[in-house]
């Protein structure tokens, strides 16, 4: 396929992994969602359908579908998606966190709160292992505002914003800028 998205989204490593096993829905999940992410719904579904087929319960399958479905606001379809990659694996609180907003879509608020307090719980768990796992802290900021936890929301906003000085750190500019040389260095 060519043109799917300009630079390299990961199509031709899903094409690769395709050649070698055609039956890996991890790969067509992978296709399906380069081909969303570029509008190409249709298509997207197809993988995505092909995907669901092979592992039903699959984490990274039903994220993918989910993020298409999300994509195309066909939010009931997304959720059944994000609930069962949220069931996969436990530790997940991406999920979750996209499930309370799909809950909201679609009208059902008592949904979106319990979607946030299992992200909550989740994103708690992660947080006490990696207090500064930044992915973590916004998405709980996002269960606490669905559970209309409004003080608390703002505590954690300000614990995510005092992570930020790092970017002025001379250092991490140094990590940055030898980063951006070998990217540019590379064939």
């Amino acid at each position: 396929m060519v043109n799917v998205v300009t630079g390299d989204a990961g199509w031709p490593a899903a094409e690769r992994a395709l050649a070698l096993q055609p039956d890996l829905a991890e790969a067509h999940a992978a296709k399906g969602r380069i081909l969303g992410d570029a509008g190409r719904y249709d298509e997207a579904l197809a993988e995505h359908a092909t995907a669901l087929r092979l592992d039903p319960d699959g984490y990274e399958v039903n994220a993918a579908a989910a993020r298409c479905h999300i994509s195309m606001r066909r939010n009931e379809d997304a959720i059944g998606f994000l609930e069962k990659a949220a069931a996969a694996i436990e530790t997940d609180f991406w999920a979750l966190g996209m499930a309370i907003q799909s809950y909201e879509a679609v009208g059902d608020i008592d949904g979106a709160k319990w979607a946030a307090r299992r992200c909550l719980e989740r994103v708690e768990r992660t947080i006490v292992a990696e207090p500064d796992h930044g992915l973590a802290i916004g998405r709980g900021v996002s269960a606490l505002v669905a559970l209309n936890e409004v003080d608390r929301a703002k505590e954690w906003a300000a614990r995510a914003r005092r992570l930020d000085p790092i970017r002025g750190d001379p250092r991490f500019q140094a990590l940055i800028a030898q980063a951006e040389a070998r990217l540019a260095a590379a064939p």
